[in-house]
């Protein structure tokens, strides 16, 4: 969007609760990606409407984006994937200091690898996605036999810095990871078990409702 337009919105959503205001001031600190403030509220708001008792998050960091969906959540589990063992630790450290009832789970390894070995107790009501972005659409196949009917996955920088509209990206890496991205989002659209819309907020969210359930 309009970078005028973007500092518009984030102004109107300021953080105001100490304990994400502190997690922010910590990425920025080192470097760590984490949600931009449009979109952390919209995932929020999105897991206030859905209620959900368990969610699946591909991709940790530091904590950032579970937090968020665990202060709409009243209690249940929130299942979290990540890889690096710096950000294990850290994540860690963020849940333990968070008050909440909700219990995190937290998964060691490659996403994809992880995956392909999981088999939690029940069918998730929400997944998030938010991890290497050319390897969305093996998450999505991968995560779709464990979904609850009517559960909501929700992608994060679908849109990568607008670079899915064009092919001149100056970075081959960029480049192959938009292309990827777009292939994904045409699949999503497409997907007949799912109902996606495409969120222009933040790098971008598609949000994903699964129709139904096939064992």
């Amino acid at each position: 969007m309009n970078p005028a337009l973007v500092a518009a919105l984030q102004a109107l959503t300021p953080t105001v609760d100490p304990f994400l205001l502190y997690l922010e001031d910590y990425a920025a600190e080192h470097r760590v990606p984490i949600l931009q403030p449009e979109s952390a509220q919209l995932l929020e708001l999105l897991t206030a409407l859905k209620k959900p008792k368990r969610v699946l998050e591909i991709g940790t960091a530091i904590g950032y984006s579970a937090v968020r969906m665990a202060m709409a959540m009243e209690d249940g589990l929130i299942t979290t994937i990540e890889k690096s063992p710096e950000m294990i630790q850290k994540a860690s450290d963020t849940f333990e200091k968070l008050q909440t009832r909700v219990i995190f789970e937290q998964l060691a390894g490659d996403a994809a690898e992880v995956l392909k070995n999981h088999e939690p107790d029940a069918h998730y009501d929400l997944v998030f996605i938010d991890a290497a972005k050319s390897h969305y659409k093996t998450y999505f196949d991968l995560v779709t036999p464990m979904l609850a009917p009517g559960a909501l996955v929700i992608s994060d920088n679908v849109l990568f810095r607008g670079l899915i509209a064009s092919d001149a990206a100056a970075d081959k890496r960029y480049k192959t990871i938009a292309k990827n991205l777009k292939a994904y989002l045409t699949y999503l659209m497409a997907h007949e078990d799912f109902f996606t819309s495409l969120i222009p907020v933040g790098d971008g969210f598609a949000v994903s409702l699964y129709k139904t359930h096939s064992t």
